[in-house]
């Protein structure tokens, strides 16, 4: 028997197919029941009633039913169809209505013009309120201030009007009212407090000796008192010291061991199968 280690994954199932292929149908029996299968998913065997679908309208409906009325020669009296569909067809009562409101009943005891007081037309139509006694000018600022003397205007001269024009603008720009009479200083309260004075700051300054100062910025204690060496762990490996025959033996064997690891390293310790099938 022949190995199959070559043998793909692909080509064994293409074979497994193809030695069922007498199982399927013929290509004209499965279209068939394709077909078979899709008409019966795009039906449904849910029935509403048995009665026959009128698709037509209201509008529609009367209009068949005046054509066949005036077929059988009856003919539709619109005005009377008009009053009888705007007629109300329901009473409420039988009693008579009056459509009359409250202001225009009849005074039922004679009375009613005793207890009508009259007013005074001239107190009705005055104020009670005053505003000042002074005779009313119905004249707007606008006006006032086009009118002016043309003669005074013309004594003058152009230079003196420009001068009042610009006094009269500082008066209506200004205000009529005085606040206290002292000057106003615009300085926030923090300003005002701390100033800085640099011959106060000088003398409230503390002085220290210069070997006070020495002494605080010293050190006093120690860790350890073994020689810092201040070299890596790199350059410390670097340095093989005295080479001697003892050395030499360590130098061979930690070759030898490099060696086998590296050996150990490039082998493979996973076995994927061990079919004989397959291994041929």
């Amino acid at each position: 028997m022949a190995g199959r280690r070559f043998e793909t994954t692909m080509a064994r199932d293409m074979e497994r197919v193809a030695s069922r292929l007498h199982e399927v149908d013929d290509r004209k029996t499965v279209c068939e029941k394709l077909r078979e299968r899709k008409l019966g998913n795009t039906q449904t065997s849910i029935v509403f009633g048995f009665d026959e679908m009128n698709y037509q309208t209201d509008a529609q409906s009367r209009q068949k039913d005046i054509l066949r009325k005036q077929d059988r020669g009856g003919a539709i009296d619109g005005k009377a169809m008009k009053k009888t569909l705007t007629a109300t067809h329901f009473v409420l009562g039988n009693d008579d209505v009056k459509w009359t409101t409250n202001a225009t009943q009849e005074d039922p005891t004679g009375r009613m013009h005793e207890f009508i007081g009259v007013l005074n037309a001239d107190t009705t139509k005055k104020s009670s309120c005053y505003f000042g006694s002074d005779e009313m000018t119905y004249r707007t600022t606008a006006r006032d201030s086009m009118d002016m003397d043309m003669d005074a205007a013309s004594k003058q001269g152009t230079s003196n009007m420009r001068a009042q024009a610009k006094k009269l603008k500082a008066e209506l720009s200004g205000h009529n009212f005085v606040l206290g009479n002292d000057v106003l200083n615009y300085s926030t309260t923090s300003a005002t407090s701390f100033k800085y004075e640099s011959e106060s700051a000088l003398a409230a300054q503390g002085t220290l000796i210069k070997e006070v100062k020495a002494d605080l910025r010293k050190e006093h204690f120690n860790f350890g008192n073994e020689v810092v060496q201040y070299e890596t762990d790199a350059q410390r490996s670097m340095k093989n010291g005295e080479i001697t025959p003892a050395r030499l033996g360590e130098m061979k064997h930690d070759a030898k061991a490099a060696q086998d690891l590296k050996i150990k390293l490039l082998a493979t310790s996973v076995v994927i199968g061990d079919d004989p099938t397959y291994m041929r």
